[in-house]
C-alpha cells in the first residue's frame, strides 16, 4: 500500500474489519514502518471490539523486536499454545475428512495411516484421499495391506522425516550447552538433570519409542522416565518461559 500509495484506502479497509487474522507476527520485527501501522490498525479494531488473532513462534515477551507498546498489547490477550496433533486427534481427524467422502475406511486402516503419518495434516488429507481414489476407481475393501502397499511412498517419507532419540540428546545437549556424555552419566545437578528430562520428555513426546526403550537410551529404568515427563509437564504448565524452550526444541527437531 505505501509503495502504490494507497495507504488511505489500505487504513479504511483494514481498520473496517469484523475480525483480523495474521499468521507469524514474528515477521513484524525490525520493520519500524510496517510496525507503526499495525500498532494504530490494531488499536482501531481494538477499540471497536473486534476480533484480532495473531500467531507466532514464540510468546508475546520474547517477539523482541517489537515496539513495547505492540509487545503490551498482545500480552493483554489470550494466549494459547497450538501441539502438533497425538494419535487420538489424528485419527479423529481422518474419520471427520472422510465424511466428505462416498467411500469409507476401516477404523484398522483409519489407524494405520494416522499411526504412520504424523507429519501433518495435510499429509493425513493426502494418505486418506489416495486410499479413496484407488477404491473409486477399483473398487474393493480397503484393506490394512493394500493401504501399507498404496502408501508405502508417504510411509517411507514419514520415516524419513521423523526423529529418533540419538538425535533428540544431541539437539537438547546442544541447546543447554552441556556434553552428551553428561545427559547420560550418573551426576544429577540440575544444570544436568533438567535437559536429561527434557530430552526424555521430547522422546516421548516425538517417537513412537516405549517407555522402557527411552529409558534404555539414557541408562535408566521406565519409572525414571515417568518421573522426569511428570517433572517436565508440571513445569511447563507453571513456567511460561520453559514451555517456550521445551516447545522452541520440539519446532527445530521437526524442521
Amino acid at each position: 500500500a505505501l509503495q502504490a500509495g494507497t495507504l488511505t484506502k489500505f487504513r479504511r479497509q483494514m481498520r473496517s474489519l469484523d475480525m483480523l487474522l495474521i499468521d507469524d507476527i514474528q515477521f513484524l520485527e525490525g520493520k519500524v514502518s510496517s510496525s507503526e501501522e499495525f500498532f494504530h490498525t490494531f488499536n482501531a479494531l481494538h477499540n471497536a471490539h473486534k476480533q484480532i488473532v495473531f500467531t507466532a513462534d514464540r510468546t508475546p515477551a520474547q517477539l523482541n523486536g517489537l515496539d513495547d507498546r505492540m509487545v503490551s498489547r498482545f500480552g493483554g490477550g489470550l494466549h494459547e499454545e497450538l501441539h502438533a496433533p497425538d494419535f487420538e486427534t489424528r485419527a479423529a481427524i481422518l474419520r471427520t475428512k472422510q465424511e466428505h467422502h462416498k467411500k469409507k475406511l476401516s477404523d484398522d486402516v483409519i489407524y494405520l495411516i494416522a499411526r504412520r503419518v504424523r507429519s501433518n495434516i495435510r499429509n493425513l488429507e493426502s494418505a486418506l484421499t489416495k486410499l479413496v481414489m484407488n477404491m473409486t476407481a477399483f473398487g474393493g475393501e480397503m484393506t490394512v495391506t493394500r493401504a501399507e502397499e498404496l502408501l508405502a511412498d508417504k510411509f517411507d517419507a514419514e520415516v524419513a522425516q521423523q526423529v529418533n532419540i540419538a538425535t533428540i540428546q544431541k539437539q537438547v545437549a546442544s541447546y543447554f550447552e552441556i556434553r552428551l556424555g553428561e545427559m547420560l552419566s550418573v551426576k544429577r545437578p540440575r544444570n544436568i538433570a533438567e535437559p536429561r528430562m527434557v530430552a526424555m520428555y521430547l522422546s516421548r513426546q516425538m517417537t513412537d519409542q516405549s517407555l522402557p526403550a527411552i529409558g534404555k537410551s539414557f541408562e535408566r529404568n521406565h519409572a525414571t522416565v515417568i518421573h522426569a515427563i511428570d517433572r517436565i509437564e508440571n513445569k511447563m504448565a507453571k513456567d511460561e518461559n520453559f514451555r517456550s524452550i521445551v516447545n522452541q526444541l520440539e519446532r527445530q527437531l521437526r524442521s
